[in-house]
């Protein structure tokens, strides 16, 4: 299966090491350590290893120089089977940052190297390709959870020569897969339609694949040089990797809705059970605040970010985007692009983007809104197609039964209090439980106090001085 070129042959100390080796690695042994001085071919005895056990490998290095280093070496080593590279795909990351002695917020910024992205995604896919002779020269990313196998499998689209299927459900699947439609520019994850020919840029290779139709069959099956546009292989079968690590299945994502419903409403009715309505309040805004401003309970939402994907809503006339000059994270192009967008479904539809001067991100936005709606309009025209709103129906959240109105609780709570006075158990206890009972009250007083609650905190004080009371008239 794996197959060692090298003009070269284990010298020396390098068979007994290999051979220790192999067997160590049979035998079930957890760690082997191999020593060896610079330059005393120690590289050389493990691409040896690993041809003699033809095993999948995965060799870690602690840093991305000398991770390329191996990976150039193993691919010298073993040029006809897959030896991949998978390291952190930042050329740069700052992540955001607060300096409270200067009063400074620095916004997120990072820089993503394209090509180490095919790398990466070049690696994944030959892991799940089936392929046994797979080497993935990796930094400690590579430790990192990237998503579930079975969801980038169940994505993977299988095409093959002769099989009956339209050409719009190839496009679909494509799409699935996390393929961009874009017939003007053509470039790694995108792909373009043009009559029966659909051409994709595999996000994890550096060629074209091209697949022909002949009506509703598929008629060819190619490989295809991006530049040149020479074929370079024709292929009967062919397994088409997703374009992202990241995917995900809708059951997993309905399943992962439900979980975080269910812990958000545990984690409000702890804060009220702790008397901190305050924080309850503030995490139950961030979920029925979409639902507030759809009925009417808002007219103006203010925040940073605020949601891009939550404020797809048909009741959004207006997205205002201050700062859109100052270049980073939240204000580049995609972002902005996507931020834009959320008043897309209103007929009156409008964005502003404040700014002492316009950025390339901005133009680019604003260019391809043009673009977009220029598309749009024609479709509408050539159709007699007049826009009107849509209609969603507000659907009460599903949290509605699941959480408390910290406000209703505290009303119920100081009536509780007004009718427990009345009949306090206190007043029959010796004074050994009357002091427990006091510290005990003493303590939910300052509770109710620290979530100003002072009415609530203002009975239990007037209780506690009866209870007081009571004990001293006890005690004699």
């Amino acid at each position: 299966m794996f197959r060692l070129e090298s003009p070269y042959k284990p010298t020396g100390d390098q068979p007994e090491a290999i051979k220790a080796l192999v067997e160590g690695v049979k035998a079930g042994a957890e760690a082997q350590v191999l020593l060896g001085v610079t330059g005393s071919g120690k590289t050389f005895t493990v691409a040896n290893v690993i041809q003699e056990l033809n095993r999948p490998t995965l060799i870690m290095s602690h840093n991305k120089t000398l991770a390329a280093q191996l990976y150039s070496e193993m691919k010298a080593f073993f040029p006809h089977n897959a030896v991949e590279y998978f390291v952190s795909y930042y050329d740069y990351y700052q992540p955001e940052a607060y300096i409270p002695s200067t009063d400074t917020y620095i916004d997120k910024d990072l820089s993503i190297n394209e090509e180490i992205d095919r790398l990466r995604l070049s690696a994944v896919a030959a892991l799940l390709s089936g392929r046994k002779d797979v080497i993935i020269v990796s930094s400690v990313s590579c430790i990192y959870g990237l998503g579930s196998p079975q969801d980038f499998t169940a994505n993977v689209v299988e095409l093959k020569r002769g099989e009956v299927m339209p050409m719009d459900n190839l496009l679909k699947q494509l799409v699935g897969a996390q393929y961009v439609r874009n017939d003007i520019e053509l470039a790694r994850g995108r792909f373009r339609v043009k009559g029966d020919t659909i051409d994709i840029a595999l996000a994890y290779a550096d060629y074209l694949v091209r697949v022909e139709f002949f009506g509703n069959e598929i008629d060819a099956i190619l490989t295809v040089d991006p530049i040149s546009g020479q074929v370079i292989e024709e292929f009967d079968h062919y397994n088409l990797s997703p374009a992202t690590i990241f995917l995900t299945s809708a059951e997993r994502i309905a399943s992962a809705k439900e979980q975080i419903k269910a812990d958000l409403a545990k984690q409000i009715e702890y804060f009220i059970g702790i008397g901190e309505e305050l924080y309850a309040k503030r995490i139950e805004e961030r979920v029925k605040i979409m639902e507030d401003l759809r009925k009417g309970e808002y007219d103006v939402l203010v925040g940073v970010n605020l949601l891009r994907e939550g404020l797809d809503l048909p009741e959004v006339s207006l997205v205002a985007i201050l700062d859109a000059d100052k270049t980073g994270f939240l204000r580049d192009q995609r972002s902005l692009t996507q931020t834009v967008g959320r008043a897309a479904r209103h007929v009156h539809g409008k964005a502003v983007l404040y700014g002492d001067k316009i950025t390339p991100a901005m133009q680019a936005t604003i260019d391809e809104t043009n673009r977009r709606r220029a598309i749009q309009m024609k479709y509408n025209e050539e159709h007699g197609i007049v826009p009107t709103p849509i209609k969603k129906e507000i659907n009460t959240s599903a949290l509605a039964g699941l959480y408390k109105d910290p406000e209703e609780e505290k009303r119920k709570l100081t009536e509780s209090i007004k009718a427990g006075w009345k009949n306090a158990e206190w007043q029959k206890m010796d004074a050994k439980k009357l002091e427990k009972a006091i510290d005990e009250k003493r303590k939910q007083m300052l509770a109710a106090a620290k979530a100003t609650d002072f009415e609530t905190a203002a009975f239990l004080r007037d209780e506690m001085l009866e209870m007081q009371n009571r004990l001293q008239a006890i005690e004699g």
